[in-house]
This record gives structure tokens, sequence and C-alpha cells, in this order.
């Protein structure tokens, strides 16, 4: 399965490597850069502090897009008072320069004909706008020909990255070089907008919300000869500010005790939502500009959904055989929430419950080097089924109040993959 280590690493716990391929994928870790993807021998040690890392990770997210917001709010500000100031210089000039009028007739009140606020020709502004993000000075000062010129030619190299992996080969040095160098061109705009949009899962929450993914698709398209129309820009906008009503509303019904994976999964499926929505406002032309169908919907390789979010967060379970599943979810419990066998024993019927839903998920074997590369769907099936037995366990046992905290801060979720033999 893929986990951290503690450089901040992918380790791939099936044992098998791609020979320390240095692949960077787009996913903002603990210490809120891009990472590496290299896959490596199972660690016992890094097993032993998965619940440890989860709490840290979440935790040092949440610190970071604080002071994020913070220094994007004194910036605000400051660009709010200068913005005071001259508006009050223009309204005087006005009114200086504005002829005097003639007396009020008695008992006719003076029409004032409003004055229109000057223009401001060369004003950076979103392509497509929603909400009150056209004021917020980190997306109008994100460089959005960078990062669509950065997606455009990293896009192309995932689809070559999906098919060594489907070939069961190895990326060779100068793709993955080419790989970290256009996600290193991504890290800057990643982090200009981290704690500026609203997200349950801040780091790469932020780089899928629907502002940010809209105008990257629009600015990728305006390079091209197939640039987005007034009518399809504000068909998306509409669908950007449904996306935010209904993360709000959700945001709204969560608890103190509400899991961090319930949180993640709903963003995820939302921001799904608002992708095809997106889709199907796209013509043919522009789809084939966007999306690949080597890659779509592929988390790790498809940087236009919410698979960004869970490339960090899913561990894949390896197992040769459906019969290993149920004792290697156990396995995995009894480490994230430090539970004892014979606990996890007396409740199999969670666990049975649990490997029904997944089962369909290992019909098909995949190669070794493909197991990372899941689907979303496939990660929200997973996700959801881990989320409803947890829960029964969470009645069901005695947790301590670390385990108790490990759910509502850990968005860790796991996913079964069936190797080839």
């Amino acid at each position: 399965m893929f986990e951290f280590d503690s450089t901040g690493d992918y380790m791939s716990g099936n044992g098998s490597g791609l020979a320390g391929a240095a692949v960077i994928f787009l996913v903002v870790g603990a210490s809120l850069g891009f990472v590496g993807a290299r896959f490596v021998g199972s660690d016992p040690e890094a097993k032993s502090s998965a619940v440890e890392e989860a709490q840290i990770d979440t935790l040092e997210r949440q610190l970071h897009a604080v002071k994020f917001r913070n220094a994007s709010l004194t910036d605000a500000n400051a660009g709010l008072l200068a913005k005071n100031e001259e508006l009050t210089r223009q309204i005087d000039a006005l009114r200086a320069s504005r002829p005097e009028r003639p007396p009020a007739v008695s008992g006719i009140p003076e029409v004032v004909e409003p004055v229109p606020p000057p223009a401001q020709p060369g004003e950076p502004q979103l392509d497509i706008d929603f909400g009150e993000y056209g004021s917020l000075t980190a997306l109008l000062e994100a460089d959005w020909e960078q990062a669509a010129e950065a997606l455009e030619l990293l896009g192309k190299d995932l689809v070559e990255l999906a098919k060594v992996f489907d070939e069961g080969g190895t990326p060779d040095a100068e793709l993955a070089s080419r790989v970290a160098e256009q996600n290193q061109n991504l890290r800057d705009f990643a982090l200009q907008v981290i704690g500026q949009l609203p997200t349950n899962n801040s780091g790469n929450g932020e780089f899928t919300h629907p502002v940010a993914q809209a105008n990257l698709v629009a600015a990728i398209l305006a390079r091209g000869e197939h640039p987005l129309s007034t009518g399809q820009t504000d068909s998306i906008a509409r669908q950007g500010a449904i996306f935010d009503d209904a993360l709000e509303r959700a945001t709204l019904s969560y608890t103190e005790s509400t899991p961090g994976l319930q949180k993640l999964l709903d963003e995820v499926e939302l921001k799904e939502s608002f992708r095809q929505g997106m889709r199907d406002v796209l013509t043919a032309d522009q789809l084939a500009e966007i999306f690949h169908p080597e890659t779509e919907g592929r988390v790790g390789l498809d940087l236009f959904s919410s698979g960004v979010m869970m490339n960090h967060v899913g561990r894949t379970v390896t197992v040769s055989s459906a019969d290993e599943l149920r004792p290697a979810l156990m396995d995995r419990v009894k480490t994230l929430l430090d539970v004892s066998e014979a606990d996890l024993a007396a409740n199999q019927s969670v666990f049975d419950t649990w490997v029904s839903e997944v089962r369909p998920l290992l019909d098909t074997a995949v190669s070794v080097n493909r197991v990372g590369s899941y689907n979303i769907g496939e990660g929200v099936v997973a996700g959801r089924a881990q989320l409803r037995a947890l829960e029964a366990l969470s009645s069901l046992l005695q947790l301590s109040e670390e385990a108790r905290a490990t759910l509502v801060n850990s968005s860790t979720f796991f996913v079964p993959r069936l190797t080839q033999p």
C-alpha cells in the first residue's frame, strides 16, 4: 500500500518497486510541498506510526492553511485601504469639477444622476467568476498562463506514464524528470491558493476547487483554438456556485465528531458532480484538449479531478485472493485505532459486511505498477464502505480518546487491489 515515509515520499507496501524512479505527482503533503512518489519495500516502522503521521499531517496542513489565510487577509486589507483612498480621491475630484447646480424648486426634490464608477482598464480579472472569488488577491495575481502551460505539458506526460504503468513497465529517467519539472511549475500556483478557497481538506482541496479548476480549463483552452464562449463561462460559473452552496450546507451539518473521511468523501463527490457539469458544457474539441481517456478519473494521473485530493490519503491494500482481504483490513484497523485482535475478532460481522461491499473492486487483477492508480469511483466505494465499518466499530468498541481523535482528524482510507500472479 502507499504510505509516507519520513521524507514525505510515497512507499509501496506491496514489496515491489519501480527501480527507484523519482516520479512526482501533484500532492501537497505535510510540509505543503510537492512530494515525489517513489516505490520501495514495506517499512514496518512507518506502518506502526500511521496514526501519528495522519494526525500530524492533518494538523500541519490546518496550521499552514491558517498562516496563508492570515497573510492573505493582511494583504487584502492593505489593498482595500488603498482602494478606498483612491476612490475617495476620484469622488472628490469629480465633485470639484462638477458645475454648480441651480437651486431646486421648492417642494420638488432635486434629482441627482448617479455617477458611474470610473472604468479600470487593464485590471486583472478571472475568466470564470462566481461568489466573491473575483476579489481575491491570490487568484487575481496568480499566473494562470504558466499554470495552464504546465498542466498541458504534464497532462501529456502523465498519459505516457499511464501507458508505462498499464504495460507493467518502469518510467525512464527522462519521463520522470519531465513530470517532476512541470509538477514543480504548478507548485507556486497550488501554494498560492492554499487557505484562500473553501475546503475541508486544505492542501489539494484548494487546487481542486471549482473556481481554480474552471479558470485553469479556461486558460488552457484560451491558449488553443477552442476558447470558451460567454455562454459556456456563465454556465460553468453557475455550476461552481451550486458546488459552493452544497459544500457550505455540508460543512454546516458537520459536528466535532464528524469523521475526517466523511468530509473528504463528501467533497470529492461534490467536486466530481461539478466536473461532470463542466464536461457537459464543453464541446468535443474542448474535451479533447482537457481530458485524456488514458488518465481521466485515475487517482494520481488526472489533475482535473478530485482524485488529486485522494492521492495522498488513499492506501492500497494488495491481496492475491479475496480470502486475504478480511484479515488484511483487520490488520489495518488494528494499527489505525490501536485496538486488540480479540476486540476485532468479536466483531467479525462488521468486517464481513465491509468485505462484501468492496468485493467488486477485486473482480479485475492489476499489475503491481498499476496498483496505486485506481479510479476515483473505486476510491469512493472503498472509502464509504470503510466509513460505515469504522462508525459501526466506534459504537461497538470502547475506543480510546486518541483513537476517536484519529477518526475525526484522519481521512485515510484503504483501497483493496487484487494483484496479478
